[in-house]
C-alpha cells in the first residue's frame, strides 16, 4: 500500500542531539559528518549537555557561546542545486535564534537559517560575486514571539535558482514565507571554505534547545515537510533504498508518520 504522502529523501545528513556529550561529538547518524560541541573561543567542550527533546534527547545551548561546528563540505554549498534544512526548536527567546548557518557574516557568508532582533524566521542565501552583500531569501512579516518556550518545527527550502521565490520557510509544517529579501543580481549561493554551525551565526547564539537537525540535497515539498512536522512515531530509521525514510514501530509495520500500514512503499 502506498503513502497517500511523498516519501521524505533521506538526508545528506542528520543530527538526532541524543549524544551525552561524554566527548564533544555530535554525532550524524546517516552520513560522515559527525559535529563538535564548541564554546566562543572555537575549543571542543562538552561543557552543554543533553536535556529532554522533542524525541527522546535535545541539545541545550545557553545563548551566550554554545554552539556546534561541522566541517566544511560540498554537501552544505548548495551552488545552484536545491537545498533544504529541517529542525526543531525551542526558543528561549525568539530574537536572534540561530539555527544553522554557514560563513561567518553577510560580507563573508553562504547561508544562514535563524530568527532576526524583530522575531521574525528568516532563511537567505548570498553571492560572494556581488560583493558579499547580494543574497537571496524569504521573511515571515510576523513576530515569532507567540512561539517562546514551545516545540516548533521549522524548514527552509531553497530549488537552486537565482529568484526569491524559489525559497521557502515552513512554520509546523506550513508555509509562512512572504516577504521578499532578494538584493542585487544573485547567481549562485557563494562556497566558502567555512564551516557548519548549528546555534550559532557571526556573534549571535542560539538561546534553548535544538532536536533533530536534517540537512538535504533535495528541496522539500510541502507534503514532505508536513511529515516531517507530523513526527507521530519514534525518530527515524532510514530504509534500504536511499530515498525513502521509514519508521520502525514495535510491530515493524507502520512508515514513519502513519503514511504506510502492513507493508513496504516500492
Amino acid at each position: 500500500m502506498r503513502s497517500i504522502y511523498d516519501a521524505v529523501p533521506a538526508p545528506i545528513a542528520h543530527y538526532e542531539m541524543n549524544d551525552n556529550l561524554a566527548t564533544d561529538v555530535i554525532l550524524d547518524i546517516i552520513g560522515n559528518h559527525n559535529g563538535a560541541v564548541k564554546d566562543a573561543t572555537g575549543t571542543a567542550t562538552s561543557a552543554f549537555h543533553a536535556v529532554a527533546g522533542k524525541r527522546n534527547l535535545a541539545q541545550d545551548f545557553d545563548g551566550v557561546d554554545d554552539y556546534i561546528e561541522i566541517a566544511d563540505h560540498a554537501d552544505f554549498t548548495p551552488v545552484g542545486t536545491p537545498f533544504s534544512i529541517s529542525a526543531w526548536v525551542y526558543m528561549h527567546t525568539t530574537s536572534n535564534f540561530i539555527i544553522a548557518s554557514k560563513g561567518v557574516v553577510n560580507t563573508d557568508g553562504e547561508w544562514r537559517f535563524c530568527t532576526n532582533f524583530l522575531h521574525k524566521v528568516c532563511f537567505n542565501l548570498y553571492d560572494n560575486g556581488e560583493g558579499g552583500g547580494c543574497c537571496i531569501g524569504r521573511d515571515y512579516s510576523a513576530s515569532l514571539f507567540a512561539y517562546q518556550n514551545q516545540w516548533v518545527h521549522f524548514v527552509g527550502t531553497y530549488d537552486g535558482g537565482a529568484e526569491s521565490a524559489g525559497v521557502k520557510i515552513y512554520l509546523n509544517g506550513v508555509q509562512i514565507d512572504n516577504v521578499d529579501s532578494e538584493s542585487g543580481a544573485f547567481v549562485a549561493v557563494e562556497n566558502l571554505t567555512h564551516a557548519v554551525w548549528i546555534g550559532r551565526y557571526h556573534t549571535n547564539y542560539a538561546n534553548g534547545l535544538i532536536d533533530n537537525v536534517m540537512f538535504f540535497d533535495k528541496e522539500l515539498t510541502a507534503r514532505q515537510v508536513m511529515k516531517l512536522a507530523d513526527f507521530r512515531g519514534r525518530e527515524p530509521l532510514y530504509h534500504a533504498r536511499p530515498n525513502k525514510i521509514y519508521h520502525k514501530n514495535i510491530n515493524n509495520k507502520n512508515s514513519i508518520f502513519g503514511g504506510v500500514k502492513e507493508g513496504c512503499i516500492h
